[in-house]
């Protein structure tokens, strides 16, 4: 799985474009890799599935047998599971809103996929993200320092 989950990321970094950072263009781009579905339905791991990718069984929240949702109720799954995968994104990346908007897109599809306690083991990938940030930030003071010195 953990390949799988490596070949997503370079595949989702190849394919993203650009993408805005706003919640519709994160709901667009996540409904092209999940899928939408207002109707429950059973993954391949046994779990009850709404729409964009929703884990009702790992949330608890499959015991009314409800198969149907509505656009809203989808919504509102999607702000809360998109919420908590952009605080997991900026707790584990100080420095992510300042991120390309291709790798925020590949972080933020890491954790939809695994969930934040899977993410959170790609301690590699994590760390190459963070020290790449502070590569570029001493690159550009650098460069600006190089600037003032050559005035």
């Amino acid at each position: 799985m953990l390949k799988s989950i490596k070949y997503l990321a370079v595949l989702f970094l190849l394919c993203l474009g650009t993408y805005a950072q706003s919640n519709i263009e994160y709901k667009n781009f996540l409904i092209q890799w999940e899928g939408y579905s207002s109707y429950v339905y059973t993954d391949k791991n046994g779990d009850k599935i709404v729409g964009i990718g929703h884990n009702l069984t790992a949330n608890n929240q499959y015991i009314y047998f409800k198969r149907f949702y509505n656009a809203e109720e989808v919504d509102n799954f999607f702000l809360s599971d998109l919420s908590i995968a952009v605080f997991t994104a900026q707790e584990k990346h100080p420095d992510f809103n300042s991120l390309n908007k291709n790798i925020k897109f590949t972080i933020i599809s890491i954790i939809w996929t695994v969930g934040p306690s899977g993410y959170s083991k790609f301690s590699k990938f994590i760390l190459s993200i963070n020290e790449k940030v502070s590569l570029n930030r001493l690159e550009n003071h650098l460069k600006l320092l190089e600037k003032s010195l050559d005035r």
